[in-house]
């Protein structure tokens, strides 16, 4: 079927969309403009970007906790170092074991682990007047016995069981059987010292224990290549000088020297040379019983 053109009259199809004699369109439907719509982010990602916050937010916090954390286990460890490094071990205080009597305190017994023992004047406001034997053990090296008002008896055969004692300290007052000779156990002992002001007479110089003008005992570990008998001294007692290490011994000008010469030279296996004063004792009476060099001085 065919229809007028709506431009020039000529008869064309129905169906025809431009008339093919002008040429003009026709039947064209009327189109509205469609609107641009602005794009809107689907779901999955929003889901995204949601994640991806929420992981950057994580991240900042874990590294603000890592940080924090890591300070507080450098200052941790920084402390622990500091303390470790000044605190000093603290050694425990010295304990005795004791019986009480009217007159004072009677130490039976020592717990420390301690070389050295200091024996207080008083324990509990009470004097300590006695040390019992095996009160102290073996391994001890030095005894000190603190000055005190009243005497102090020490049990002479404490000394047998501190063969390892190397100094020895006395207060002016004490009471010991068979002083100095309980002292023979104590092989290495190096040096005794009484303080002054004792009553019975008790004296040392240079860790030698002297008694008024007698020489009674020279420590058998004492490290001297060399001794010296003090001018004051007039006589030596037999086997003050036993197991003596020194190897030159220099007599004084005493003219009136007493010992036993043939002793004491028998006990002083390493000494090699004397020194004496011409016409003293060691000179007229002493040398004859020495075999090594004999050195006269002026």
């Amino acid at each position: 079927m065919e229809i007028p053109c709506p431009h020039c009259g000529q008869p064309v199809p129905e169906e025809a969309s431009f008339c093919l004699h002008c040429f003009s369109g026709i039947n064209v439907p009327k189109t509205e403009p469609v609107a641009t719509k602005k794009s809107k982010p689907s779901h999955h990602k929003k889901i995204i970007i949601v994640c991806v916050v929420t992981l950057a937010v994580m991240s900042s916090i874990f590294f603000v906790w890592r940080t924090h954390i890591g300070k507080m286990s450098n200052k941790s460890a920084t402390t622990a170092k500091t303390t470790q490094t000044t605190q000093k071990p603290t050694q425990p205080p010295v304990q005795f074991t004791y019986e009480s009597t009217n007159n004072g305190i009677i130490i039976t017994a020592c717990n420390t682990k301690d070389t050295t023992v200091t024996i207080p004047d008083k324990i509990d406001s009470l004097s300590v007047i006695g040390i019992q034997t095996n009160a102290l053990d073996e391994h001890i090296q030095h005894l000190h016995i603190s000055p005190r008002s009243q005497s102090v008896t020490v049990d002479e055969t404490l000394f047998q069981h501190l063969p390892r004692l190397k100094t020895l300290t006395l207060p002016a007052q004490f009471r010991i059987n068979r002083f100095p000779d309980c002292l023979l156990p104590c092989v290495q002992l190096e040096s005794v010292t009484v303080q002054a002001g004792n009553p019975d007479g008790f004296d040392t110089e240079n860790g030698v224990l002297y008694q008024k003008n007698t020489l009674i005992f020279y420590p058998p570990a004492k490290k001297d290549v060399s001794f010296t008998i003090p001018e004051t001294v007039t006589s030596l007692k037999e086997g003050a000088f036993n197991h003596a290490r020194f190897t030159t011994l220099t007599f004084n000008k005493s003219s009136t020297f007493e010992c036993d010469w043939k002793a004491l030279f028998a006990a002083l296996s390493q000494l090699e040379s004397i020194r004496v004063y011409p016409g003293s004792s060691a000179d007229l009476v002493g040398a004859q019983y020495f075999t090594g060099e004999i050195v006269y001085y002026e």
